[in-house]
């Protein structure tokens, strides 16, 4: 759905073909090509259609005909972003990133944020918090990781602070320490390579120290 030029004159143009674009996939799968009298053409889904009842023999202005296709866009790329988000919590940057690379304009991206930003379908902070209880789960990290991989999931540093301020507590720390630590020591007791894996995986040089002196 590549953006077209915006500069139109305001002239009524024919509607001279409606048809089934076959090569349309996934979402835009049984789209139709709208061609009018002048050349142009644009896309619009099934629902929109119907709705506005498009047929040959028709007349559209081309400022209608991109509010036509923007509304399109806007319903298809909605039902692409719900589908993401009943299958796993998203950020806001990962529903973008997704629905861009699936062709939608940024305006089309930012609309369907902003509803399900409003409507609470997207939380960066609930997203926040359940990728951190995710994590520490599988994989025992220090805090300084898992501030790092909200920061890659477009969590702003204000959030990706708070909650893990919230989170990780001392003892949280202590027992992601501990299980990270006893998974290293399985291979090898040498403390230089402990510290410096334990540093690797995101943990405080302070709990570093703690641990060590517990267990040498």
């Amino acid at each position: 759905m590549p953006e077209q030029n915006s500069s139109f004159p305001n002239d009524r143009l024919c509607i001279v073909d409606v048809r089934i674009n076959e090569r349309l996939r996934g979402e835009l799968k049984g789209g139709y090509q709208v061609i009018l009298s002048d050349g142009f053409f644009f896309f619009i889904n099934a629902k929109i259609h119907k709705e506005e009842n498009i047929s040959p023999g028709g007349f559209l202005t081309h400022a209608g005909a991109k509010d036509l296709e923007f509304r399109s866009d806007l319903i298809t790329a909605e039902r692409k972003a719900r589908f993401l988000v009943s299958r796993a919590e998203h950020s806001s940057k990962q529903i973008r990133d997704k629905l861009f690379k699936k062709g939608f304009s940024k305006r089309v991206i930012e609309n369907v944020l902003d509803r399900f930003i409003e409507n609470r379908l997207i939380d960066d902070r609930r997203f926040a918090e359940q990728w951190i209880f995710s994590r520490l789960r599988k994989h025992p990290e220090g805090s300084i990781v898992l501030r790092y991989g909200l920061l890659k999931r477009g969590i702003s540093k204000k959030i990706a602070d708070e909650v893990l301020s919230e989170l990780i507590t001392e003892e949280i720390a202590a027992k992601s320490i501990e299980k990270a630590g006893e998974k290293i020591l399985r291979r090898s007791t040498d403390k230089n390579r402990l510290k410096r894996l334990l540093y690797g995986r995101g943990f405080k040089i302070s709990e570093i120290n703690r641990y060590i002196k517990k267990h040498y």
